[in-house]
C-alpha cells in the first residue's frame, strides 16, 4: 500500500482518536483540572497512539523504539504546544466552544504531523 494512503488512514484514525480523547477528558475532568493539564494529558495519550500506528503500520520502522518515540514526542510535542496554545486561546480568550476549537486545531495538526513524521521521526525508515 502506498505510503500516503497508509498515512491518510492512520491520520484519520489518529485525528479521530485524539479528538475523542480530548473531548472525553475535557468533559470528564474540566470540573477538577485546568484546561492546560487536560491538554497535556490528552496530547500525551494521542501522541503515543500516533507513534505506535506510524511506527508499525505506516513506516514499518525497524529502528530502535525509544529514540523514535523520543523524536515523535519532540516533533508532535512542538505541534501539540502550538495547537494547544491556539485551542486554549479560542476557548478561553475568544469564547469558542471546546468542541469547535478542538475540531479546527485537529485538522491543522494532521498536515504538520505528516511533514514531521516523514522528514524527522521516521526519515530513515525503509519505505
Amino acid at each position: 500500500m502506498n505510503l500516503k494512503v497508509k498515512f491518510i488512514i492512520a491520520g484519520l484514525w489518529n485525528t479521530l482518536f485524539g479528538w475523542l480523547i480530548g473531548i472525553i477528558l475535557y468533559y470528564s475532568l474540566s470540573s477538577h483540572l485546568d484546561l492546560v493539564y487536560i491538554l497535556i494529558l490528552s496530547n500525551y495519550i494521542a501522541i503515543t497512539n500516533a507513534f505506535l500506528l506510524q511506527k508499525y503500520f505506516v513506516f514499518c520502522s525497524n529502528g530502535p523504539f525509544w529514540p523514535e518515540y523520543f523524536k515523535m514526542f519532540v516533533s508532535y510535542g512542538l505541534i501539540a504546544i502550538v495547537g494547544s496554545s491556539i485551542l486554549w486561546s479560542l476557548v478561553e480568550i475568544f469564547g469558542y466552544s471546546f468542541l469547535y476549537s478542538q475540531t479546527v486545531v485537529s485538522a491543522a495538526m494532521v498536515i504538520f504531523g505528516y511533514i514531521m513524521s516523514k522528514h524527522f521521526t521516521f526519515k530513515h525508515a525503509k519505505i
